[in-house]
């Protein structure tokens, strides 16, 4: 990257500027992986090319030592280990289903596509085995499967997944209290933004927003092609406006389909199954603009302490 002085380091005075780059015009395919790595924790601003070297020296060596936790269980242990066994089974079943790794158009054959789809299941498992109290939940193969598209390295893909969980986790626990707070944060910036909306899905006993559980539970995965969602991605772990930018996404859907829903006049399921629909026929770049200027619109009209807070960057 074109910021890096002669010791391969980035200064840390440029890190707003290039958060500011990244919202605006994304990253280029060929540097992803690099600029992930800064994005999810893994490097840090202001680090040279040797420190960033033992970093992946030592991100490797941890990686290494949490696989070899369930690679060293033996068949009569495993039998006996029904936690490990569950854990295993879960993502047996679901790493298969991980679009990522069987349609990307970055994969070249067969002989690929089962490659990473062991390599996912060997860092979803060793990820078990790293946060034994979140430990694997459905969905986090859609999350990380976009990751080891772009690392391409097993290790790598792991720090960044760790990363991403160091900040997500909490969406994935049992009691769901991460996406509870989430949904309850998007309820109130529906109810300051689009008074309309509000009225509308408390009328229709949607003012939950469980229909919106999937688009934040995995970012959007499940709504944009791999190209589309690697670019907002991009834009979503730069925070360069606010670390919850994703909630503004959504109102940012919602609205550009409110008239619609309304004039549909749509029970509660009928608006989970519209919703559902939308899946891979949205267009990504007008609804940044309109979150963008929905979130600027929160700055003016936001007079509580704690939405302030939630919303920084």
């Amino acid at each position: 990257m074109g910021y890096y002085d002669r010791e391969g380091r980035i200064n840390k005075s440029f890190e707003t500027e290039i958060r500011r780059r990244i919202h605006y015009g994304g990253v280029v395919q060929e540097i992803r992986s690099e600029v992930w790595k800064y994005l999810l924790g893994v490097y840090k601003f202001g680090m040279n090319l040797e420190e960033r070297t033992v970093i992946n020296i030592e991100k490797r060596t941890q990686y290494n030592a949490v696989k070899s936790q369930w690679t060293s269980i033996s068949a009569e242990q495993a039998a006996k280990f029904r936690l490990y066994r569950e854990r295993r089974d879960a993502i047996e079943k679901d790493v298969p289903r991980t679009t990522d790794l069987i349609d990307s158009p970055y994969i070249r054959d067969s002989k690929e596509v089962a490659l990473n789809l062991s390599t996912l299941f060997e860092i979803l498992l060793s990820y078990s085995m790293y946060n034994f109290d979140t430990s694997y939940v459905q969905g986090m193969n859609d999350l990380c499967g976009v990751i080891l598209m772009i690392m391409g390295d097993d290790s790598e893909t792991f720090a960044c997944f760790v990363g991403l969980m160091n900040e997500f986790a909490l969406n994935f626990e049992e009691e769901q209290n991460g996406m509870n707070v989430q949904l309850n944060y998007l309820q109130q910036l529906v109810a300051l933004l689009d008074p309309e909306l509000f009225n509308f899905l408390s009328e229709k006993n949607s003012i939950n927003m469980y229909f919106c559980y999937r688009w934040i539970l995995v970012l959007f995965r499940r709504e944009f092609s791999f190209d589309t969602i690697t670019r907002l991605w991009d834009v979503l772990w730069a925070k360069y406006l606010t670390r919850n930018f994703h909630l503004f996404l959504c109102i940012a859907i919602l609205e550009k389909h409110k008239h619609e829903m309304m004039v549909m006049n749509l029970s509660f399921d009928g608006i989970l199954k519209y919703v559902n629909n939308l899946s891979g026929k949205m267009e990504l770049e007008p609804l940044l603009v309109e979150a963008e200027l929905l979130y600027h619109r929160f700055t003016i009209l936001n007079t509580k302490p704690e939405l302030k807070s939630f919303f920084s960057n």
